[in-house]
């Protein structure tokens, strides 16, 4: 389901838990042409053969923090164009605690609690309920709403045991959870996609069970089939918490530095004020991806825009030339 398949020639290049290298004519029938142990190359093998292959284009779809972090950063080593954001916003957006720190004015307030000093972070906490949730782990792994302040700290622990290296805790805000895209298309004004409402009850959050299902192994299998979602047009909102997301939503692309498509996730509260919550800054447009569904959703077709994006990356890369 990768986009513009009519307009481009697509080479892949597989990495592994192990950190081996694998050159596939074909994802689809990848499996059955021997790309066994042997067939795997190390990474400067890999990095030699992506050279000999002279992409004109990268896309990365390595989603993990490893892949966001350090093999887009190896790639781009390439001198190949490359779409999607930079490395340095790249970082942030899989750390949500970082992003506190550069766009904590947007908000809700919270606290970064580190494993070393967790305890005392956690005994000055006195606002209930309240979030914790992983910084830097994706799917709301770890995520739990706490009414209580002799909850607060085994939630924390939850996050810490689940893989976190911090964990934030903030006030719970009552209300509705929304999520848009920004698009940077051209060189003219940001654009904002219609808005995603996942039709929570205003006591919920979105949880790991309202997102993904896991298969008999605990292996995350599939899209959870419960989840209700309604998409609302900007002409449809309010026009004051329209201006007020743009604005957010906006800053965020700015602030952070980033490229052509981000994510932006929001809580409502019950007076039509949103909050961030966090930014996605992974730059997919694959069939049933979030954005390709959001672009959708805005009357523009996905290949289109990936075309546009594609283009837009070459430019910058022959503009630093």
């Amino acid at each position: 389901d990768l986009p513009s398949r009519d307009s481009f020639h697509y080479l892949f290049a597989v990495v592994f838990v192990d950190q081996t290298w694998a050159f596939p004519t074909s994802l689809k029938d990848f499996g059955t042409e021997g790309e066994g142990p042997k067939a795997r190359l190390g990474l400067l093998e890999a990095m030699e053969r992506m050279r000999s292959l002279e992409p004109h284009l990268i896309q990365s779809y390595l989603m993990c923090r490893e892949g966001q972090c350090v093999y887009r950063s190896l790639l781009q080593s390439l001198g190949v164009p490359m779409m999607g954001s930079p490395p340095a916003a790249l970082v942030v957006g899989q750390d949500k605690g970082l992003q506190r720190q550069t766009l904590q004015r947007f908000m809700a307030r919270g606290t970064v609690v580190r494993r070393a000093s967790a305890r005392e972070q956690v005994a000055r906490w006195d606002i209930f309920p309240c979030v914790v949730k992983a910084a830097d782990l994706d799917n709301s792994v770890g995520l739990s709403k706490v009414q209580a302040a002799d909850e607060l700290a085994d939630a924390v622990d939850r996050c810490f045991a689940a893989g976190a290296s911090s964990v934030i805790v903030e006030d719970f805000i009552a209300g509705k959870e929304w999520r848009v895209c920004v698009l940077d298309l051209e060189d003219g004004p940001l654009i904002m996609t219609p808005v995603v409402d996942y039709m929570l009850e205003p006591h919920e959050i979105r949880s790991f069970e309202k997102k993904l299902e896991r298969d008999g192994a605990d292996r995350i299998a599939s899209k959870a089939k419960n989840q209700t979602l309604n998409v609302m047009q900007l002409s449809d909102l309010e026009p004051a918490t329209r201006t007020a997301l743009e604005n957010v939503a906006f800053t965020t692309f700015r602030e952070l530095g980033c490229r052509d498509i981000v994510v932006v996730d929001f809580r409502i509260d019950q007076l039509g004020r949103p909050w961030l919550l966090e930014v996605g800054v992974w730059g997919k447009l694959t069939a049933q991806s979030f954005e390709a569904i959001s672009v959708r959703a805005d009357g523009r077709n996905p290949d289109e825009v990936f075309m546009v994006m594609a283009s837009n990356a070459i430019k910058r890369h022959e503009q630093k030339l």
